[in-house]
Formats: C-alpha cells, structure tokens, sequence
C-alpha cells in the first residue's frame, strides 16, 4: 500500500473508535496497534494505512468541532485554577449521575486525562458549573436537616433514604426533598 497518499495533517481526521472491519469487530484503533505489533510498522504509518479505508476517516464537521472544543479548553486552560473552582462535581450531569461521576467515566473508559475531562464537561455540560446552578446553590444553602420533612420523618432522614432507595446523589437529594418547603430554613435577613 502506498501510505504515503495522505499527508500528515490529514491525521487530525483519523478516526480510532471507527470500524474498520464490522466482520472482523475491528476498530481503526485495534488496526493500528496489530500493524505495529505484527509488522513494526511506525505509528502514522499504521494510522495512514488504516485511513486508506474511508471508515476510518472523521467528517469535516466532526474535525471542525474537535478544533472548536479544544481552542475552548485552551481557553479554560489559561486561568485553569480560576476556572476549576466553577466545576460542581456533585452537580446532577444527566439523570443520577453526578458530574464528578462523569468525570471519572471519561477518564476510566476513554481513558481522557482528569484536567481536560473536566474542561470537556465545563464546556458541553453547563449543568456542571456552579454559576450555572445558582438558583439551586442558594437553595442547598438554605437545607434545614432538622426539620421535618413529613410522615415523622426529619428532611435529614428523607435525604439518607433518597440516597439508598434511588442513589442519588446527596445533593440532588436534598434538593428533592426540598421541594417540600419545611425543609427550607429561613433566608438569614
């Protein structure tokens, strides 16, 4: 094969998850790495012979996206410490998870670093920043875990079962149980 067809810029658009046999189960990942095990063959040059294959070729558009999500890390980057302390990692991602759940997911299964896995969320999933949550912020400020919340149950007790029937997170809980306003102390005058 003439590996050489495509130019080295033309790797940004290498697409590893791809398949590059369905028959086979073979991702254009898995083929890179059989190429250099099997035959020693030079990391781009494995990644120019996978791409000969036209699946394992981005879009365009999912080029252009990856590009625009990473000069919006680059951004974050520059003041990281600064705008680390808006991620809410007990925030609510999607349903039961928590961003920090997320987080970990990402960097476990993707294998995406802790930094940039957090700048992705604090970019794609606003539900992860604080400033986002303002509202709900101020309201877990204002959980009063002695009163009670109903049934002879304190708001306290509400949250710890919340937490073992449905795995919730503490504070999604708490905001559950919120939603009864006994569990809601005075705003401080």
């Amino acid at each position: 094969e003439n590996t050489e067809s495509i130019p080295s810029e033309m790797l940004d658009y290498f697409c590893g998850e791809c398949m590059w046999s369905v028959f086979q189960k073979v991702t254009c990942s898995m083929r890179v790495n059989a190429l250099k095990k099997r035959y020693n063959t030079p990391h781009i040059e494995a990644m120019r012979s996978a791409m000969e294959k036209e699946v394992c070729n981005k879009s365009d558009q999912l080029v252009k996206e990856e590009k625009e999500l990473q000069a919006k890390v680059d951004v974050l980057f520059q003041n990281w410490e600064g705008n680390l302390e808006d991620f809410c990692p007990e925030c609510e991602w999607k349903g039961d998870m928590t961003c920090q759940s997320r987080r970990e997911y990402l960097h476990t299964m993707h294998k995406v670093e802790g930094k940039t896995s957090t700048a992705h969320l604090m970019i794609q999933s606003p539900q992860c920043l604080y400033s986002h949550n303002v509202e709900d912020n101020e309201k877990v400020a204002r959980f009063c875990s002695d009163c009670e919340w109903g049934l002879g149950s304190s708001c306290s007790d509400r949250v710890k079962f919340l937490i073992a029937q449905y795995d919730s997170s503490e504070r999604m809980a708490m905001l559950s149980a919120m939603d009864k306003p006994s569990c809601m102390a005075a705003p401080n005058e």
